[in-house]
C-alpha cells in the first residue's frame, strides 16, 4: 500500500462526537495509533482524514487499514464498532473495546499479533472477530457480548486458556472446514 497515511502516528486524542461522527481512520502502512479515547462515534461521518480523498470508518472508534500497523492503549467505547485492524502484520496490544453497538475488536489480514491484555466486553456484536489464518488466541477474558465471544473463521487457529463468559452467542465459533486446536476454555450460560 502506498498512501498519504504511511508512517502516520495518532497519539493521545479524545474523540466524542455525541453519535454524530467517527473516531480515527488511518489508511497507510506502518501506522501507530495509541493512547486515544474514542467515545460515542456512530453516524457515518469522519473527524480524522489521514488519506487524500477522505475516509469513512462508519462510526467506529478506530479503523486502521495498512501493513505493519501498531494499535495500542486505545479506549473505544459506545461507538458503532470498537477497533478494526485491516492489513498484514498488525499488532493490537492493551486496548479496551467495550459497550460498542457492533463488534469489540475486528482483525483481518495475515500474521496479526493480538495480545491478551486487550479488554473486550459488553459489545453488541462479537467480542473478538478475527479472520486470519495461523493465529494463536490465548489468555483472553471476553464477556457479555451480544454475539460470540471469539469468532475466528480462519485456518490453523489455536484458541487456548481463555475465559469467555456470558456472551449471547457461542463462547467460541470456528467454521467446520477450519483446522483448529481448542485447548482448555471456559464459558457460562445464563
Amino acid at each position: 500500500m502506498n498512501n498519504n497515511g504511511d508512517n502516520t502516528t495518532v497519539y493521545a486524542n479524545y474523540g466524542c462526537n455525541d453519535d454524530s461522527g467517527s473516531g480515527i481512520g488511518v489508511i497507510g502502512d506502518n501506522a501507530r495509533v495509541y493512547e486515544n479515547i474514542l467515545n460515542g462515534n456512530g453516524n457515518n461521518k469522519t473527524i480524522s482524514y489521514l488519506y487524500g480523498g477522505g475516509f469513512d470508518n462508519k462510526g467506529a472508534g478506530v479503523v486502521v487499514t495498512g501493513k505493519n500497523a501498531n494499535v495500542s492503549g486505545n479506549t473505544a467505547m459506545a461507538n458503532s464498532n470498537g477497533i478494526s485492524l485491516i492489513g498484514d502484520n498488525g499488532t493490537l496490544t492493551g486496548n479496551t473495546a467495550a459497550n460498542n453497538v457492533g463488534n469489540g475488536i475486528k482483525v483481518t489480514g495475515k500474521k496479526p499479533v493480538i495480545t491478551s491484555d486487550n479488554v473486550i466486553h459488553d459489545n453488541g456484536g462479537h467480542g473478538l472477530y478475527v479472520t486470519s489464518d495461523n493465529i494463536n488466541l490465548s489468555g483472553f477474558d471476553i464477556y457479555n457480548n451480544g454475539l460470540d465471544g471469539i469468532y475466528a473463521p480462519g485456518q490453523n487457529v489455536t484458541i487456548s486458556n481463555n475465559k469467555i463468559t456470558n456472551n449471547s452467542g457461542n463462547g467460541i465459533t470456528v467454521h467446520l472446514w477450519v483446522s483448529w486446536e481448542l485447548v482448555e476454555w471456559s464459558f457460562s450460560l445464563i
